[in-house]
């Protein structure tokens, strides 16, 4: 389940942060680089410009919170085993 979980939201992010890069490059080139190089700017990219990129900001913090939930299942599981 948990492998599952962390498989799904790998890919919502990448193709949610993939999808945001393209749209950046498309808007101007120094928002695409700004995006490749420096990722704070991408998410700023996908507020300023919510119009176009709505979808992929969508995905993108879907597969952080479902990351983030993963991360803390795991975290919390009590069969977990840890190697030494």
């Amino acid at each position: 389940m948990m492998l599952a979980l962390l498989i799904l939201s790998l890919a919502l992010l990448a193709i949610g942060g993939l999808w945001l890069l393209v749209l950046a490059f498309k808007e101007n080139i120094w928002w695409g680089l700004g995006s490749l190089f420096v990722s704070p700017v991408l998410l700023v990219f996908g507020i300023i410009h919510w119009h176009k990129s709505k979808t992929p900001l969508l995905l993108y913090a879907a597969g952080s919170v479902l990351l983030a939930i993963n991360i803390a299942q795991m975290h919390f599981s009590d069969n977990m085993v840890y190697a030494p």
